[in-house]
């Protein structure tokens, strides 16, 4: 976590958002690994998802996927290089544990993509057809008021 946070903060002019995204990517990438690595490997691990996260932000801001929250980056791709990592810095001559395959851990996260992807579009493609997903004109102004009749930035509205 703490490789993570240092790591997005040094690449984002120490943005406390993006630090936070990456301690959680970090904690994400970790997981796969973490009865496995040595320290120093899991240090690198966190370091690397820190550095990953805002270039995949902005590879999904170009391909027009909406992410506002960074989800994707920080679970998605941090958690495959953290799989991947795990076959990494998990073997014996990295100071790991040992009985782990990189190939493996490579296949598995392939399989864990496909199945995410897979899974997601049928089951958005379901919900676009039987109720719709797209907000009307007048929702996309901001469902905050539309739904529930609060604006989301009342600091922006002007008293009369």
């Amino acid at each position: 976590m703490c490789g993570g946070a240092a790591a997005a903060a040094f690449t984002t002019r120490f943005d406390p958002l993006w630090a936070a995204n990456g301690l959680i990517a970090g904690l994400v990438a970790i997981c796969a690994g973490c009865d496995i690595m040595s320290p120093f490997g899991a240090l690198l691990t966190g370091i690397v998802a820190g550095l990953i996260i805002k270039p995949a932000f902005r590879l999904l801001e170009k391909l027009e996927i909406d992410d506002v929250v960074a989800a994707c980056p920080v679970h998605g791709f941090a958690g495959v290089w953290g799989a991947i990592a795990a076959g990494i810095f998990g073997a014996e001559a990295l100071g790991g544990a040992g009985g782990v395959s990189l190939a493996a851990q490579i296949v598995g996260a392939l399989v864990c993509i496909a199945w995410a992807l897979g899974s997601g579009f049928a089951t958005f493609y379901v919900i676009d057809k039987v109720i719709g997903l797209r907000a009307t004109e007048e929702e996309e102004k901001g469902l905050d008021e539309t739904e529930f009749g609060v604006s989301a930035y009342p600091y922006m509205e002007t008293r009369d």
